[in-house]
């Protein structure tokens, strides 16, 4: 299965449509993504999007990530830091259209 991505750079208020990525590389692509500066008000941030849900992340530091969490249909609406292994864990969940297991350690928005 491939979900439709889409990108903020660091700085940048304009959100850019990307392109459609298996696991695999959607995986690589939240590894991939570097901690902002302190100063910088908008943080580099990685989102992926199916039918009336999306879930995005934004790396905090070097071995935490910020997810958050939208499904509409559901009415969830989540946000909080994990772990890396944790926010992979999600990023999976979301891709298989399964709750995120680590639900728990979000908070509802």
């Amino acid at each position: 299965m491939k979900l439709k991505s889409y990108r903020q750079r660091e700085g940048e208020e304009k959100i850019v449509e990307g392109w459609f990525m298996d696991i695999e590389t959607a995986i690589n692509a939240v590894k991939d993504l570097k901690v902002s500066r302190p100063e910088s008000e908008i943080p580099e941030m990685i989102g992926f999007q199916r039918k009336n849900a999306f879930i995005e992340f934004t790396r905090i530091s070097d071995k935490e990530f910020q997810v958050r969490d939208e499904n509409h249909e559901k009415d969830v609406y989540l946000i909080g830091t994990v772990s890396e292994q944790k926010a992979i864990d999600c990023l999976i969940d979301f891709f298989e259209g399964d709750d995120l297991r680590w639900s728990d350690e979000l908070e509802e928005y």
